[in-house]
């Protein structure tokens, strides 16, 4: 019995030795799939091992990558331009490459992605696909709606990364678009340049304007504004600490109830439009009072048959460093060599006292645009 018993117990206890030994992997030199799986984590919430992208352009710092990305800098809309198709193409064919490379990798999409939406941009002809283009009012609608859902609701975190809205808004359920549009403003904090086209023939202009900007006092990051001129008075209210006016029809100038609206409303403008040679006598010595920030001065020249204007009232404005003669209708020579003549004779007076360097452009029709640089110190021909 008691030998029965002990070739029991031997028996058992070498299956149980054979059954450890079983279980304890075989040792051996290591593979390159397990050197491949050391390289693998598993991501929460991923049903399989993501590989870490560990060389490349992945892995630069961010000073490196920002060095990269200042070789293809974002292009700027023309602010007196109705819309520039070039620039808008270019800003397209940008974002189309930048989307690409964030979607690489996490460490290139958090570093991209602020890039991609710095500029806020629907107009009539825009390309928003490869194959999709903005031909009617529904479709600018949507596509604003859209771009301004995903950084206000979907990744509310790109808010900030805004600085540019330049977009056209049309008849299509206008109020509802407005009131939306001006919802994400208030919440760009960074954003310093709004272009705002107004389509609107079909509503009362005030009426829409109101219900779209009334509920928000002010806009007080907005330093540059581009517009169509009537609509000065209703949307300037709103943008106390704008610096700079422009108007999206080049030939539109700023009448004088508009120039002194702009004193009450805008007491940091920095650059006026003035028709050249109406009441320039009278109002300039006026201007001087009220817009006493003035650095960018244009000059609108709009008939040829009148007699030389006197234009030394220009130096009053002593922080003045550009002046451009935009030229629209031909002019007796002799009477614009005596307008150039001018205009240099008072920046070069302005230049004596703050010594620095300042610029004139001409602007003549269908001619090559002129600049004419007076720089400090003056360069003397021998």
């Amino acid at each position: 019995m008691k030998k029965g018993s002990r070739s029991l117990n031997s028996k058992g206890s070498l299956e149980m030795k054979k059954a450890e030994e079983s279980s304890v992997p075989e040792t051996g030199p290591p593979s390159n799939a397990s050197n491949k799986s050391s390289r693998r984590r598993k991501l929460p919430g991923s049903p399989s091992p993501v590989r870490e992208n560990t060389t490349g352009l992945a892995i630069l710092p961010d000073e490196l990558l920002l060095e990269i990305l200042s070789y293809y800098p974002e292009s700027e809309p023309d602010p007196n331009e109705e819309y520039s198709k070039e620039d808008a193409d270019a800003h397209f064919a940008r974002r189309e490459r930048l989307i690409t490379l964030s979607q690489t990798c996490r460490n290139l999409r958090r570093f991209l992605r602020p890039y991609v939406w710095r500029r806020i941009e629907v107009f009539t002809g825009m390309r928003v696909s490869a194959g999709e283009v903005l031909d009617n009012q529904e479709k600018l609608a949507l596509e604003l709606l859209r771009q301004l859902e995903i950084v206000t609701i979907r990744d509310s975190e790109l808010a900030e990364y805004v600085n540019v809205v330049n977009v056209v808004v049309e008849d299509h359920h206008v109020r509802n678009v407005l009131r939306e549009l001006t919802r994400c403003l208030a919440i760009f904090p960074n954003m310093h340049t709004l272009k705002l086209d107004l389509k609107i023939p079909a509503h009362p202009f005030d009426q829409v304007i109101t219900y779209g900007f009334g509920r928000h006092k002010s806009f007080p990051q907005i330093r540059s504004i581009t517009l169509r001129s009537y609509c000065c008075a209703s949307l300037l209210r709103f943008v106390p600490n704008v610096r700079n006016i422009y108007f999206i029809a080049p030939k539109e100038s700023q009448p004088e109830s508009h120039l002194l609206a702009y004193a009450s409303c805008c007491p940091r403008l920095e650059n006026i439009r003035i028709l050249v040679p109406f009441n320039f006598t009278q109002l300039a010595a006026r201007f001087v009072e009220q817009f006493p920030n003035i650095r960018d001065l244009t000059l609108q020249f709009t008939y040829g048959n009148f007699t030389q204007i006197d234009l030394s009232s220009i130096s009053n404005y002593r922080d003045l460093k550009i002046v451009r003669m935009d030229v629209l209708h031909p002019m007796d020579s002799q009477i614009w060599e005596g307008y150039r003549s001018q205009v240099k004779d008072a920046l070069l007076d302005i230049q004596n006292g703050d010594k620095e360097e300042k610029t004139i452009v001409v602007r003549v029709e269908s001619q090559p645009k002129e600049v004419i640089t007076l720089p400090w110190p003056p360069i003397f021909k021998l």
